[in-house]
């Protein structure tokens, strides 16, 4: 897919959500302002998950790559000798 026609795409999708929520609020405001409660909520607890998920398997990845990398250096110092 070209870069332009991705831009392209990012740029509809993103005008007709604003139309659609712009008809939303005018025709019913209680269902608008809930609907976007409801989904800035899942959106907020999905990223904090999300954040804390990737924080832990950023650790595990560093601490097994600092572990490799020592026996490595182990293996290759008695290969030398």
């Amino acid at each position: 897919m070209h870069p332009d026609q991705r831009t392209t795409y990012l740029i509809s999708d993103i005008s007709l959500l604003i139309i659609l929520g712009i008809g939303l609020f005018i025709v019913d405001t209680v269902v608008a302002f809930s609907t976007l409660l409801i989904f800035s909520v899942v959106a907020i607890v999905l990223y904090r998950a999300l954040h804390l998920k990737v924080r832990v398997l950023g650790k595990v990845q560093s601490d097994l790559l600092l572990k490799v990398t020592r026996e490595f250096s182990k293996s290759s110092v008695h290969i030398v000798s």
